[in-house]
């Protein structure tokens, strides 16, 4: 056999294993193989399932396979009897001899999720894009007269401007301060006034 043809040779067998890593990271994550881990674990639930993925890099025949869990350690626990069971019934269930663990699961103590911090920054941008926009709508639907400038924007000139006032502003009554005709008569009328009672 030619160099050539070992290499093509090669190149298939490549080839073909790779699409038979695909089909082992479906059946890592099918019933078949979890239901033997939920067993031997026991787990009471197997909602987990639906958290355990098994995906490989392209071109590569390793598999990885990850799991979600609110334990930490119990993550690891699936993970690697995923790959125990796997690995035992790869035999059985694809006529496959040659699959082996490269290593154990470890433990990531830092949540995927929920990611706190990351919302609330998502929250902040998003708040402040709504604020944003709220406040250019308005501005648009504004019809009124603000301003001089909103006057002249019509094409009109402005006769005169008055100081802003409020509706308290002309329901207080002012009193004029008297002047010194007034002050002058009204003391002669007091004057007056005592003059008369002492005669009486």
């Amino acid at each position: 056999m030619s160099q050539s043809d070992s290499s093509a040779e090669y190149a298939g067998q490549v080839s073909g294993n790779i699409q038979m890593t695909n089909t082992i990271n479906q059946v890592i994550v099918s019933p078949v193989i979890l239901d033997q881990v939920e067993t031997n674990l026991g787990l009471t639930s197997d909602t987990f399932q639906s958290n355990v993925t098994a995906t490989n890099q392209t071109n590569s025949q390793v598999i990885t396979v990850s799991v979600k869990y609110s334990n930490p350690y119990t993550a690891q626990k699936i993970a690697d009897e995923t790959a125990r069971v796997f690995s035992n019934d790869a035999a059985k269930l694809l006529n496959i001899t040659n699959v082996s663990i490269l290593a154990e699961a470890k433990v990531d103590m830092i949540p995927v999720s929920p990611r706190p911090t990351l919302y609330m920054i998502i929250s902040v941008l998003v708040g402040l894009l709504i604020g944003i926009a709220l406040a250019f709508l308005i501005d648009a639907l504004d019809n009124k007269v603000n301003s001089e400038g909103d006057v002249e924007a019509m094409g009109l000139s402005v006769l005169g401007a008055t100081p802003f006032a409020s509706e308290s502003d002309f329901n207080n009554k002012v009193v004029e301060p008297l002047n010194v005709k007034e002050k002058e008569l009204t003391t002669a009328q007091t004057n007056l006034l005592n003059n008369n009672e002492r005669r009486n």
